[in-house]
């Protein structure tokens, strides 16, 4: 990782403010640990651990045809490490289709099962079951979410999203691109949106209410001061705070050769819920973690001290730890 000057840093108190004072620009200025693996030559995706820190999911973004993996478990050998370990388990073929890439991913049920997130066609999303807690090799296919149309035109084709801590509901967020892409245009022209989709059956994909949705937009001017923008941005991933009282996105701007990476954070009135997002003074926080990999998944640790960013460039795969300064 390459780490630049900040362009510029800012803080803007937004309409909230987080309950456990987790601010993502305590992150400000910390040199990453990089951490190597091996995605069997394909591109890592997004990344998750169990409450424990101890097994570290991680998604594999591959258009290859079936049969090539499409995530794996890395087992720390001391919790939120991952200096050492070992790979104990990993998904390939049946019943992971050719299209299921786990652009996005999360454990759910105490280990007994994943949520994945793949952009093929129109941002599938699918739970799987494991054969044991926290092992990927025997997985079973266990309902499915489009949350797009099937349209490859689409300007909101593309969506990162989150259940909430009980998997009551569905938090997601697409960037507007007018070619069906995750970018947009940080100006006041242009826009970003956000979907809140209540399930039936917490964990249950089959039971989402695409009906009784809740929508909303985020204007291009309320992404702070950190964007450029005379540069489309990207939105890679979304998570939570760890008390959920705020909403996390990951995104980046291309300024070749560099990717610069961005948290911007925003602050929800009622936890893990996206239908609450306050938007109208800007970002609770901000923060650029510049990086010549391109950005493409975001875990943050229960004590709120360490963010993980999963990154990858021509077959190189690295997931960055960064530890808070101010040990929030």
């Amino acid at each position: 990782m390459v780490m630049l000057p900040h362009r510029r840093r800012a803080f803007r108190g937004g309409s909230g403010s987080p309950g456990n004072g987790f601010l993502v620009e305590s992150f400000n200025g910390v040199t990453p640990t990089r951490h190597s693996f091996d995605i069997a030559s394909e591109n890592i995706g997004g990344v998750a651990f169990d409450p424990t820190g101890t097994y570290c999911l991680m998604g594999i973004y591959s258009s290859a045809s079936s049969g090539k993996r499409r995530c794996q478990v890395f087992t720390c050998t001391n919790p939120w490490d991952l200096t050492a370990g070992t790979i104990s388990s990993y998904a390939a073929g049946a019943p992971f289709g050719k299209y299921d890439w786990a652009i996005a991913i999360e454990w759910i049920n105490s280990g007994g099962g994943l949520i994945t997130l793949s952009d093929y066609q129109h941002s599938d999303m699918k739970a799987w079951t494991t054969g044991s807690s926290y092992n990927v090799s025997d997985c079973s296919s266990n309902g499915s979410l489009f949350l797009a149309p099937a349209n490859t035109s689409d300007p909101w084709r593309y969506w990162r999203g989150k259940l909430s801590a009980n998997g009551s509901w569905l938090s997601a967020m697409a960037g507007h691109g007018s070619t069906g892409s995750l970018a947009f245009t940080p100006t006041s022209s242009n826009n970003a949106k956000w979907r809140k989709t209540p399930l039936g059956t917490p964990w249950d994909l089959s039971t989402a209410d695409k009906v009784d949705n809740d929508e909303g937009t985020i204007a291009g001017d309320k992404w702070g001061a950190l964007l450029d923008t005379s540069m489309s941005a990207t939105i890679r991933d979304v998570t939570y705070s760890p008390d959920g009282t705020s909403m996390i996105v990951l995104l980046y701007q291309y300024d070749n050769p560099v990717w610069h990476t961005f948290l911007v954070q925003f602050s929800l009135t009622t936890p893990y819920d996206i239908a609450t997002i306050q938007t109208d003074d800007g970002p609770l926080s901000e923060v650029e973690l510049d990086s010549d990999y391109v950005p493409s998944g975001i875990e943050i640790s229960p004590d709120g001290t360490k963010i993980y960013i999963a990154c990858y460039s021509s077959g190189s795969d690295y997931i960055y730890r960064f530890c808070s300064v101010s040990g929030v």
